[in-house]
């Protein structure tokens, strides 16, 4: 037998990531957000005991090199260390400035500060999904409406009417 064929695959199978952009949105709509000083990972609980991971990196992280660079970490943290993220879940990574700096270790040691509240975030997602009630509320109280309309409503309590407008959905 060849070596390749010996060898087990040493990438993420494509079951593993999320590949297409309704997918993200989903997750970066829904999801809970947990921040980290290099990262902000979004999880909201998939339909399926299989977690899935994708990775987002703009621009202000670094070139096209440093940009993946910052991808296959993220990736390997993940294949290598499936314990420390909550099982069926799917997460997006966002990558901040400076992501694209660190090496193997100091994303494992992110990641693993940040277990307790993956693990918490994951529970009140999966529990706010279960009882039906919205993500977005007014803060004062009143009636559930979209973020848009929140930063909207707050801004003309405040006498700033023109400083955010409600996004289009």
């Amino acid at each position: 037998a060849s070596r390749a064929c010996v060898m087990r695959s040493l990438s993420l199978p494509r079951a593993d990531r999320i590949l297409n952009r309704r997918d993200f949105l989903r997750v970066q709509e829904a999801g809970r957000r947990v921040h980290t000083p290099h990262f902000v990972l979004v999880l909201l609980p998939a339909a399926v005991e299989r977690s899935r991971l994708g990775v987002t990196v703009s621009r202000r992280v670094g070139n096209a090199v440093r940009r993946n660079r910052a991808k296959r970490l993220v990736r390997e943290v993940f294949r290598q260390n499936r314990s420390l993220f909550p099982q069926g879940c799917d997460m997006v990574v966002v990558a901040r400035a400076g992501a694209s700096e660190l090496d193997y270790a100091a994303v494992c040691a992110e990641v693993r500060g940040a277990r307790g509240a993956l693990r918490g975030g994951a529970l009140q997602t999966r529990e706010r999904q279960e009882s039906g009630s919205p993500r977005y509320a007014h803060r004062d109280g009143e009636d559930v409406v979209p973020r848009g309309e929140v930063y909207a409503r707050v801004a003309e309590a405040d006498g700033r009417a023109q400083a955010r407008r409600p996004r289009a959905d």
